[in-house]
């Protein structure tokens, strides 16, 4: 299971490329407004062709009274069509017209090819007239109903930007799992051997919320916290809860959106403090075509609690990921490399480093099979270097050996949809490690069912 940081579950959705191809010839997608322009793709008298080629052009070079002037000619020398309302209500909106807009568009809500990306536009345009609720309602029906699953996607980010917030724009999510870990342990085989069970079942809760001090959507300082909450009735020692809070910075630059955080954290195991940390984040992401590039940066500063002193130190990250989205897919590739400077444990005759040089790649697939159903697969594969030897007793000798690990972590779940606010969430996890030192290598199953609300 994956465990989201401050603020990733409320983070505004990402506008999307339209897909290649497609059922249309033509789709230009306007960043600001959200609307689309379509070319006429049916029959027409040469002069009613002409002047619809010319409005099109009028309307990629910004010349909105022009193409007006065309569309509606068009339409006087007898050309009806779905393409033709369309883009009037278009041109109607960026001339700032909302009734006659959303005149246009409403007669297309019927429109088998057009009405989803009519119900699209026209929320925009009653969202700008100041009737909110109305067009909220057009953007959940795109939402939950609509197959095309971009536009789904930019319809839930106005409705995640736009429902009504308490004071500053809050916004918060809470998520219960139930399921069973057959390994809470994490404990090696060989450990297995003289453990009666290091199973349990497990129930789990997470809430977060954030919201604007100053600006809003994607400029300004807003605050962003989590609780994580799980518990293990068979395992209590590893019962684990882990508290996180702090300001986050986002600027947009060109086509680059920057995020900068420091957060404070606090993770108890059982019923002591594991370590507390405070943490600096950056991170840019850039738009490419059908995609985003990401790379982040993160430094740590560890204090482990009072029996976990060892813990203490330092940790670097940096990562590069990137994304595509092809047709129904979303496709993600990345790579972390995590450089740790810890204390280390170290007793009267034994040594054993906590301090590893960590390789990590990343790899996802969603698939969105239904409009309201989405598989995924999400995979990690990792190998580590820890920085000295250890030094431990086997069978009464002292072994000096340092430590390299290789493992893997892959998860297979299903999401489905409920209503915009809620999804529930199937999930299978199996995590393996092999490691040069019998006693860390370990392997765990787990399954997991999950329901989140955002409000």
């Amino acid at each position: 299971m994956r465990i989201p940081l401050p603020g990733a579950c409320l983070s505004n959705a990402r506008l999307l490329r339209p897909p290649p191809g497609g059922i249309f010839r033509r789709w230009v997608l306007l960043m600001m407004a959200g609307c689309c322009l379509f070319p006429q793709a049916q029959a027409a008298s040469p002069d009613a062709h002409t002047a619809m080629q010319e409005g099109i052009q009028d309307f990629g070079a910004g010349e909105f009274r022009g193409a007006l002037d065309k569309f509606l000619e068009a339409r006087r020398r007898g050309l009806s069509s779905p393409a033709l309302r369309y883009d009037l209500g278009a041109t109607y909106y960026k001339l700032g017209r909302n009734a006659e807009a959303a005149v246009e568009f409403k007669s297309l809500l019927s429109d088998p090819k057009f009405g989803d990306f009519a119900r699209y536009n026209l929320g925009l345009t009653l969202l700008r007239a100041g009737h909110k609720h109305e067009a909220l309602q057009y953007f959940s029906q795109v939402a939950e109903q609509a197959p095309d699953t971009h536009l789904q996607t930019l319809a839930r980010a106005e409705l995640q930007n736009n429902q009504p917030r308490g004071p500053h724009g809050w916004q918060a999510f809470l998520q219960t799992d139930g399921g069973y870990d057959d390994n809470v342990l994490l404990a090696s085989n060989e450990t297995l051997l003289t453990t009666p069970s290091a199973g349990s079942v497990m129930y789990s809760v997470m809430a977060g919320g954030g919201g604007w001090l100053t600006g809003g959507r994607d400029r300004g300082f807003r605050l962003a916290g989590s609780l994580y909450d799980v518990q293990y009735p068979d395992q209590r020692a590893f019962n684990l809860l882990i508290a996180q809070a702090g300001p986050e910075y986002l600027l947009p630059a060109g086509s680059w959106a920057l995020r900068a955080s420091a957060l404070g954290a606090r993770i108890n195991l059982g019923t002591g403090e594991l370590e507390t940390y405070g943490s600096l984040n950056l991170r840019g992401e850039h738009s490419l075509a059908g995609g985003a590039l990401r790379l982040n940066y993160r430094l740590e500063r560890i204090r482990g609690g009072p029996n976990y002193a060892y813990l203490s130190g330092w940790q670097n990250e940096f990562g590069v990921r990137e994304s595509w989205q092809p047709g129904r897919a979303e496709i993600l590739l990345g790579y972390s490399l995590t450089l740790n400077r810890r204390q280390d444990l170290r007793t009267a005759t034994e040594f054993f480093s906590v301090s590893p040089l960590r390789n990590q790649l990343e790899t996802e697939l969603n698939w969105t099979a239904t409009p309201r159903s989405t598989f995924y697969l999400h995979g990690l594969y990792w190998w580590s270097l820890y920085r000295d030897p250890n030094l431990f007793l086997q069978s009464g000798v002292l072994q000096e050996q340092k430590r390299s690990d290789k493992g893997y972590l892959a998860e297979l779940g299903w999401v489905y949809r409920v209503t915009s606010k809620a999804n529930v969430t199937a999930e299978y996890a199996r995590r393996n490690n092999d490691s040069n030192i019998q006693r860390y290598g370990y392997t765990s199953n787990q399954v997991s069912l999950s329901l989140q609300y955002t409000f």
